[in-house]
């Protein structure tokens, strides 16, 4: 059945004038220019980014970016005349809660201190979710998520790994999302969602090459979601690390793997590389600004707008870290507009 893409029209139009209001280079090059948390804040502000409270300090920016983006999705979900392709890519805030959850119901705060706290937003309140989780009233979490958390209990039990709980969760996150695309059935979300699964297979197995990890725990924490087959990664297991990428059919996804792999061999850090995978998704969403009718610019919009509040938390954790503008400006992602 072809999809109505007319349906699209008004939305994509809202999107056209929303895209002009985005922080482009020079708006956050002004930011990074502030001189310090204070008016790095104040020039958030005039950007927009407020709480109803009036109450911010620069010590905020995390609730006041994530308030945003908040109503970045509900406004999405409320033009879009199909709410469920903005849910695709909120399911990945209902998995990281139900893991901020289990970690903390398993009182495993070593681990919980490496990722973010509750996001706000997501297809399931991040509360409801919390009740239903510590009360074991597991029937009442949508079936995209209870399957996942009830392994997460029986797989906990009886290995007591921490591990477990990413693992179980990332496998049927990205199981949901590509399912959930495949039954959109929109080429660009698809490839989209291919993307974010090889990008994620390439930085696992490279960060699991530099633990040195075995053969087994390869097989268990790549996707077979993506374009690159899983079978592909496993040719390279063996190789040093200066040639790991060589058997594996890259295709475009040459040039991040080589430059990142280079910045880990320069600075013994993978940060380059999570730059470069982000600024891929980036250069492949722009394709969006060429589509009048359709899906796709609502998707690319939300992809962008994350990048900016990515890109702004950088420079706030900068800004209150006191870290020179030449570090920050290293660490920023390519902009959409």
């Amino acid at each position: 059945m072809v999809r109505d893409e007319t349906r699209f029209a008004n939305a994509v139009g809202r999107i056209r004038v929303l895209e002009r209001k985005m922080m482009d280079k020079g708006k956050l090059e002004r930011l990074m220019d502030a001189r310090g948390p204070d008016e790095a804040l104040k020039i958030l502000q005039e950007a927009g980014y407020e709480t109803d409270d009036g109450s911010n300090t620069a010590w905020d920016y995390e609730r006041i970016l994530d308030n945003r983006m908040k109503g970045i999705y509900d406004y999405l979900k409320k033009i879009s005349p199909d709410p469920d392709i903005i849910d695709l890519f909120l399911y990945r805030q209902d998995f990281h809660n139900a893991k901020v959850i289990l970690k903390s119901l398993f009182k495993l705060p070593e681990e919980g201190k490496e990722i973010r706290p509750f996001i706000c937003y997501g297809t399931i309140p991040a509360d409801e979710l919390e009740k239903c989780i510590n009360e074991r009233k597991l029937n009442e979490i949508p079936s995209f998520l209870r399957g996942a958390v009830d392994e997460c209990f029986e797989s906990f039990g009886k290995k007591n790994d921490p591990q477990e709980i990413d693992i179980i969760l990332d496998n049927a996150m990205f199981r949901q999302m590509s399912s959930k695309a495949a039954d959109i059935r929109n080429d660009f979300i698809i490839k989209l969602v291919r993307i974010m699964v090889d990008l994620v297979n390439i930085k696992t197995f490279i960060r699991l090459k530099i633990m040195n990890k075995p053969l087994s725990f390869f097989q268990r924490v790549l996707f077979d979601y993506g374009t690159i087959p899983v079978s592909s990664f496993m040719t390279s297991i063996e190789k040093p690390l200066e040639s790991i990428l060589e058997g594996i059919k890259l295709g475009p996804y040459t040039f991040v793997c080589e430059e990142g792999l280079d910045g880990y061999f320069n600075n013994e850090s993978l940060a380059k590389l999570e730059l470069l995978s982000d600024n891929y998704i980036m250069s492949f969403i722009k394709q969006a600004k060429y589509i009048a009718l359709g899906p796709e610019p609502l998707i690319a919009y939300l992809l962008a707008y994350e990048n900016e509040i990515k890109n702004i938390r950088i420079i706030m954790i900068g800004k209150t870290s006191k870290i020179p503008n030449d570090i920050i400006a290293e660490r920023l992602r390519d902009m959409y507009v």
